[in-house]
């Protein structure tokens, strides 16, 4: 309750996105390393004089959301394990990884996931924090914003859908890439080409949420037509008595 106002406050959230929280563990970890200290010690890292200041608030209160402090004790921190994965990962699936974990970790983000995960965000989101979350006014819009971005930044909003997992590639996989990248003719050193670059050739994964929380994958090429959807469906249509024959002998 909202010792002001009277009306109950809506829950707790980050005021940076998971982007601007590495960054600010960076910070902590670049001046105190893995020590245990004080949250004042925490903001002082961070430029401010101490923890209960109305500039270091937000900031620690982004750092404790996203788990990227752990609490020793009563008055102790440290930095994480999870941020540690995230600022020193020892490859890249561990970061991917510990992004995603980071970002679902606020209470609000954690729900919004585990609801529209493999959906569209919904595009009146901000109405939705006002109404289920009790979250006011412009706060609301702004939660709507640092969601949006904490996903993409994390690798779990994908072509405006949402998904509860990243896309990680295995190490054979990126080592494949890496080979794949070899000059080819027409090609100057600094990879510049008279044809498509690798980005514009590479195929998006997407994720579909079944049902009992099973998932199909789909990968696109760049630049699909209706043309393309069109003979995708025809397809799923052709092969549905193959697809869904070991349904049909559980329903037998």
């Amino acid at each position: 309750m909202d010792a002001k106002t009277g009306k109950p406050r809506g829950p707790k959230r980050p005021a940076y996105t998971l982007q601007g929280a590495e960054e600010l563990i960076r910070e902590v970890n670049g001046a105190l390393g893995a020590q245990c200290v004080s949250a004042d010690l925490i903001a002082q890292a961070l430029g401010h004089k101490r923890a209960r200041s109305g500039a270091a608030t937000p900031k620690l209160g982004a750092l404790n959301h996203y788990g990227l402090l752990t609490r020793e004790g009563n008055r102790a921190y440290r930095v994480s394990d999870l941020a540690m994965a995230i600022i020193a990962p020892r490859d890249g699936e561990e970061r991917s990884l510990a992004l995603a974990k980071a970002a679902a970790m606020p209470t609000v983000f954690g729900e919004l996931v585990e609801e529209y995960a493999g959906g569209a965000v919904p595009p009146m989101l901000p109405n939705i924090l006002r109404q289920k979350y009790r979250i006011t006014g412009e706060q609301a819009d702004e939660l709507d914003i640092t969601f949006r971005e904490t996903m993409e930044f994390a690798g779990l909003l994908r072509g405006g859908v949402l998904y509860s997992q990243p896309v990680v590639r295995s190490a054979v996989e990126a080592e494949d890439d890496d080979e794949g990248q070899e000059e080819e003719p027409g090609q100057d050193a600094r990879g510049s080409s008279d044809g498509p670059s690798s980005d514009e050739r590479a195929p998006t994964e997407y994720q579909v949420v079944l049902r009992g929380r099973r998932v199909a994958y789909l990968k696109l090429p760049a630049a699909v037509v209706d043309e393309d959807l069109e003979r995708i469906k025809a397809w799923l249509d052709f092969n549905k008595e193959v697809l869904t024959e070991n349904e049909a002998a559980d329903v037998e």
